[in-house]
């Protein structure tokens, strides 16, 4: 996917993070704070593994204990990032471009 703006500068948005963040930094360097934010907390929620080879309601008791035993340490990733949409994220940059995306 790629993202334009009217002045034909753009910004590709890749899978990868290490691209995206370094296409990020180069379209928009006065951005690197917010980048870097956003790019580490992408790389932290990779590593989460959730089970998905059963639905929460059949997962019993231990099951359940044990899921939430693997989210203990992501809380404060979901609680902070979970609760924030992409346009009020994409407010915090001061490239015009970076607020687009």
């Amino acid at each position: 996917m790629r993202v334009e703006d009217e002045h034909g500068k753009q910004v590709r948005i890749h899978t990868n993070v290490d691209a995206l963040e370094a296409e990020m930094l180069a379209a928009a360097p006065e951005d690197e704070k917010v980048i870097v934010d956003f790019t580490k907390a992408v790389r932290r929620a990779t590593s989460l593994r959730l089970p998905i080879d059963k639905a929460p309601e059949l997962m019993g008791l231990l099951g359940t204990l044990l899921m939430l035993v693997r989210l203990l340490p992501y809380l404060g990733l979901l609680k902070r990032w979970g609760s924030i949409s992409a346009g009020d994220y994409g407010e915090r940059c001061k490239s015009p471009l970076l607020r687009r995306t």
